[in-house]
């Protein structure tokens, strides 16, 4: 059987080895600024110069090689010839492509959608409860994150101090969330709640399957501020998983190429790369790249141009097939603020773009680059993704695809429609879209079928609460950390 496993090459052996190259050389000059005492120390034991007054680490490029050399969890061409990289990542995407996906859903987004579709509102407590509720509901999620909606709020009403969010979305997700993923944390705090709730809830099977734990942003070019090297230093002191995700905004924080793009966030990655290396870090890593373009009309951020797209396949290639280091390139951070054409396309594109390079994350639900979450959109997001799944199936050729018997007995002008095999085969053969209506005489599009879908699922979904006993040691746990960082 011919699959669709030959991921596409925007970068040649030689393109990843002068990307690395020039990487290496902007480690040394100018170098990067980690704000941590720990990862500074530790990279200058290892022959860095460290300028402590400035926090910025020039790394000679033998350690960057060195420990570029010793990171990867499978063979990367700076390991291995690049036939030896292709037949691993023809191998990963056909692994991908011979089960079904589950979808993460969710981003800690600050809003929602009204009602009637037409604007956007700040996010509050019923929300988080609704779309915890879809989550669970839905059988395709298999990991409700972030939580999908901030706790800004309180069940009263009441506005929680920026701080306090992130162990408040914890406490609501541990409580009534069936399916527990990453979570947004803004401080090194914030990883010791995840733990100790983490264990609260799963005991020593958390530190195997963590949950609660998300990647951290770097600040385009090469800069990693405290906040994210503190969290980075913590998790991997406890060997927890961890990353690192660029921004890197072509026009603003790079140049307008998308090489140079590509280029700072691989020097971002590649920096903290070496920095983990250095302090003898055994988290696994996994990082995201969320690039985007800035709009010269408006200054705003464009996460869905082709430029945006093709900087973050680059990125993807390079630390997957050059590193031999895991990396997703998110389909999720779109620039559409409603379900519709816009959001459509724009997902379909990245998500047709991402697959095709094998680095693809399925996460679905977010609009607005990550600040509005949308259920309607998250069944739009698992229609387009069933939909490139069943074209990256590709083409059998074999005696039984062919159906040469069958065709002879069918003879000249005859069909098919009431034969055996249609009636046991089309349903595989034949992608059946859910929303999509081929036969409709009216205008139903698939936003409204979208929506009765999400009704459906709340109505057959009540909210799901753990056991009393247990919540209220969550509840504890909560409490007294909030005093705590209160005081």
């Amino acid at each position: 059987m011919k699959t669709l496993n030959e991921s596409i090459n925007l970068l040649t052996a030689d393109d990843m080895q002068m990307i690395h190259n020039y990487s290496a050389e902007l480690l040394e000059s100018p170098g990067i600024y980690i704000d941590h005492d720990g990862f500074l120390d530790a990279l200058e034991a290892k022959g860095a110069d460290i300028d402590r007054s400035k926090r910025i680490a020039r790394i000679p490029p033998d350690i960057t090689n060195q420990a570029a050399r010793s990171v990867s969890d499978k063979p990367g061409l700076i390991r291995s010839e690049p036939n030896n990289v292709q037949q691993c990542m023809a191998a990963k995407i056909k692994e991908t492509l011979e089960k079904p996906y589950q979808f993460a859903f969710g981003g800690s987004a600050l809003e929602m959608i009204t009602d009637d579709g037409h604007a956007i509102r700040p996010a509050n407590y019923k929300d988080l409860e609704e779309v915890t509720r879809f989550g669970n509901g839905h059988p395709r999620i298999g990991s409700i994150g972030g939580p999908p909606v901030q706790c800004i709020y309180d069940k009263e009403g009441n506005e929680l101090p920026p701080a306090i969010r992130p162990i408040a979305g914890m406490k609501y997700a541990a409580k009534h969330c069936t399916k527990l993923g990453w979570n947004e944390i803004s401080v090194r705090e914030d990883v010791d709640f995840a733990v100790r709730l983490g264990e609260l809830l799963v005991g020593e099977e958390y530190q195997k399957d963590p949950f609660f734990l998300c990647v951290k942003c770097s600040i385009s070019p090469m800069k990693i501020a405290k906040e994210s090297a503190d969290i980075l230093y913590e998790l991997c002191q406890r060997s927890l998983p961890l990353g690192l995700a660029p921004m890197t905004l072509a026009g603003g924080t790079s140049p307008v190429t998308p090489g140079s793009a590509i280029l700072i966030a691989n020097t971002e990655i590649l920096g903290m790369i070496v920095a983990l290396w250095a302090v003898g870090s055994e988290s696994r890593q996994e990082h995201v790249v969320l690039g985007a373009i800035m709009d010269m009309q408006t200054t705003i951020a464009s996460f869905s141009s082709p430029n945006a797209v093709l900087q973050d396949i680059g990125v993807g290639q390079m630390i997957n097939r050059f590193y031999g280091v895991p990396l997703q390139v998110s389909s999720d951070y779109i620039d559409a603020k409603f379900p519709g054409y816009q959001s459509g396309s724009e997902r379909a594109f990245k998500i047709a773009a991402a697959s095709s390079s094998g680095i693809v994350m399925p996460s679905i639900g977010q609009l607005k680059a990550g600040l509005v979450c949308s259920c309607e959109q998250a069944c739009l997001d698992i229609e387009a993704f069933d939909w490139w799944w069943h074209f990256m199936q590709g083409i059998e050729v074999s005696s039984e695809s062919l159906c040469l018997d069958m065709i002879r007995q069918q003879g000249i002008g005859g069909h098919f429609l009431d034969t055996e095999h249609t009636a046991l085969n089309f349903r595989k053969e034949f992608f059946l879209p859910r929303l999509a209506d081929r036969h409709a005489e009216k205008n139903n599009d698939m936003i409204k079928t979208a929506q009765e879908q999400v009704r459906q699922i709340l109505a057959e979904t009540p909210l799901y609460s753990r056991e009393e006993t247990l919540c209220r040691e969550i509840d504890k746990l909560y409490d007294y950390e909030v005093k705590k960082r209160l005081l």
